[in-house]
């Protein structure tokens, strides 16, 4: 028996299509060569509720110790709401890192992220890479 995928692969393109029209980057962060915490720090301001993918990659540059995470903050109809998109970053080896992705309704309200060194010691660097897209 012969199955026809002509019609599906269309639809997938065709899904593909509008998707990439549909998304907008909005802002992306770029730091390197960060030793500490970072401060709770806006990346965007919605004019109008919306909906938002954030992407975050950390990866440790320096080795030393301790665990690093990034918090995404935002407020939607209910309140104010935190995510880690991506999981903590053991700071002992140039080895580690760590991405994620999430998917977000956010109000008018500052959209922000913060990192925090867990048990810190000796001197590690790290590099974090944040994208904020907003969806259609």
């Amino acid at each position: 028996m012969r199955k026809d995928t002509g019609f599906v692969d269309f639809v997938n393109d065709l899904t593909k299509i509008i998707n990439q029209t549909s998304i907008a980057v909005i802002t992306t962060v770029p730091l390197t060569g960060q030793t500490g915490d970072i401060s709770t720090t806006t990346i965007y301001t919605p004019s109008a509720t919306g909906y938002f993918r954030v992407s975050v990659y950390m990866i440790c540059t320096t080795a030393g110790g301790g665990t690093l995470s990034c918090t995404i903050g935002w407020s939607d109809s209910v309140g104010a709401k935190t995510i880690s998109p991506a999981s903590g970053v053991d700071l002992a080896s140039t080895a580690n890192g760590s991405t994620g992705i999430s998917f977000i309704v956010s109000g008018i309200a500052a959209i922000t992220y913060a990192t925090a060194i867990a048990g810190k010691t000796g001197s590690p660097q790290y590099s974090l890479y944040v994208a904020l897209e907003q969806l259609a």
